[in-house]
């Protein structure tokens, strides 16, 4: 063509062309006019439009940009679109095209052969197709840093990555609502997909409000979607969990599944130390909380410890509880000092301890007069399995609220407190306390409510109960059904039956209304205050 031009004499060419691009429902096509000066989302418009009609992409190169290649190796077809971007731009001689400008026009028309390979029902599978996608970003991504570090300057990163997100986006949403449709896997299996594909928790955050439009869209009852947020949370949960314990066991020389097995065998002293864990993080830089906290996990520590090394020397009588305690604290000390904790944090936990000292005693040869068998029993009662003390409820109901309001969805609690308990047979003075009635009411609750949702304390009296994805209206259902239950259910008192009458109510959480955590307790208290004054 070249040749025949200089031929004719000819030394340019004009050519018109149109520019072609999707436009959404809530979209629509306007004047350049209109939207001149309106911000840098109108001046990327203007970019990505003019870096499209450029089209300086050899032909070579086009013919390399298919569903084909891309699937023979994902890793191979990104550094290819990379190569070829960098070498589209060192050929415009006078500078004026970037680097990603050539990258850009690859993913539009890699989007137009995906769109041509999934419409004509090929034998292509889509699943494999969109993890290959995924991978392709996640490698286009590492591999645009990798030159960045070398000195090369791309353009705009937004008007890439809005090229890549397109591409990955239509196709994982094409995907689960086609499966949707066909009505032949469950919610949770779609659940399983989504999290196949997109692998990272912030890809999934970003790409979750666009399916939940699609999924509406193509006829989910909220309910429906309600359940598969709640399966990707529970996916997530636990892929992040077994991710954790794997770290936090090679971290101090143990297989992650001796780890696990531990954890199996004391849930509750587990539970303990994650809390403790995670009040420590929470609080910062403030040393007082935190040396209080270290002051409180040694005590509770070195009380066990100790009364285990007295059963083991045959010390009944607790001759040698001072020298044992002191012992273990000192050992316990030692090994936190080696960790990475502020010097003053220790100096004040150590005078904190020395200053309890007298009390610690006191309470360990309290704790030896104490049958083995009843402080046993009373432990168990005071800590139901699977209830929650109120730092750790306050802690969940925290990260619910904080998830309530990125990713609008919906929890509620159930409160409960006890008006009044009758014993059903005569007993004893000081044979039941108000703390023993609460505990027992606490493990029936425990026994009753889903697996899924928490049992916790806000309080000495008010037991609560936390229903994830759960809008006020069913949570007024499943208090009804666990009412009913706990009604029927015997309670037994320290062998004692018991009639116990309660109260509750439900409180959903609106991000209105309850703007944060101290606001919704506070409702939450003052409602069931009330209601408990109506009935006694």
């Amino acid at each position: 063509m070249k040749k025949a031009m200089q031929e004719k004499g000819l030394d340019n060419i004009l050519v018109n062309y149109f520019v072609y691009q999707k436009i959404k429902t809530d979209e629509q096509v306007v004047k350049s006019s209109q939207v001149a000066g309106e911000g840098s989302g109108a001046s990327a418009m203007e970019d990505l439009v003019a870096i499209l009609a450029a089209d300086i992409l050899s032909e070579e190169a086009q013919k390399k940009i298919s569903v084909q290649n891309l699937m023979q190796g994902p890793t191979e077809f990104s550094q290819m679109l990379i190569e070829e971007d960098l070498a589209a731009a060192r050929n415009v001689e006078d500078g004026s095209v970037q680097p990603g400008t050539a990258l850009v026009q690859s993913l539009n028309r890699f989007q137009e052969d995906v769109d041509v390979v999934i419409a004509s029902k090929t034998d292509v599978n889509v699943i494999d197709l969109a993890e290959d996608i995924f991978k392709l970003k996640r490698k286009l991504i590492q591999g645009i840093e990798a030159q960045k570090a070398q000195g090369v300057v791309y353009l705009d990163q937004q008007i890439i990555d809005r090229e890549v997100d397109e591409v990955t986006d239509s196709v994982l949403i094409r995907l689960i609502t086609e499966e949707y449709n066909q009505g032949a896997v469950s919610i949770k299996r779609l659940a399983q997909i989504v999290l196949r594909i997109t692998t990272d928790t912030a890809e999934l955050q970003r790409i979750i409000p666009k399916l939940k439009r699609a999924l509406l869209d193509a006829g989910m009852p909220m309910t429906d979607y309600l359940q598969f947020v709640q399966e990707l949370k529970n996916e997530l949960q636990s892929d992040e969990l077994t991710r954790v314990l794997e770290q936090s066991a090679e971290a101090i020389g143990l297989e992650g599944e001796d780890l696990i097995q531990e954890i199996v065998k004391n849930p509750q002293e587990t539970a303990e130390l994650i809390y403790l864990a995670a009040e420590i993080r929470k609080s910062g830089q403030d040393d007082r909380i935190l040396s209080d906290l270290l002051v409180d996990y040694i005590e509770r520590a070195g009380t066990e410890l100790t009364l285990e090394a007295m059963k083991e020397t045959g010390d009944v009588t607790g001759d040698k509880v001072n020298s044992i305690f002191s012992q273990i604290r000192t050992e316990l000390v030692d090994k936190l000092s080696r960790k990475d904790i502020d010097v003053d944090v220790l100096k004040k936990m150590e005078e904190r301890l020395t200053e309890r000292m007298e009390d610690s005693i006191r309470h360990l040869k309290s704790s030896i007069m104490t049958k083995p068998d009843k402080k046993e029993k009373e432990k168990s009662k005071l800590t139901p399995l699977g209830s929650l003390n109120r730092g750790s409820t306050l802690f969940v109901l925290e990260k619910e609220i904080l998830r309530t309001k990125r990713y609008d969805t919906p929890f509620s609690i159930l409160s409960f407190t006890v008006v009044k308990a009758v014993p059903k047979e005569a007993a004893g003075p000081g044979s039941v306390t108000p703390e023993d009635i609460i505990a027992v009411f606490v493990g029936a609750l425990t026994d009753i409510v889903r697996e899924t949702d928490l049992v916790g304390m806000l309080g000495a009296k008010m037991v609560v109960v936390i229903l994830p994805m759960t809008i006020g209206d069913n949570a007024k259902i499943a208090l009804e059904r666990i009412s009913k239950l706990l009604r029927s259910h015997e309670m037994m008192v320290n062998e004692i039956p018991f009639d116990i009458n309660f109260v509750a109510i439900v409180t959903p959480f609106d991000a209105e209304q309850t703007v944060d955590l101290k606001t919704f307790v506070k409702v939450a208290q003052t409602d069931l205050k009330n209601q408990a004054e109506r009935v006694s």
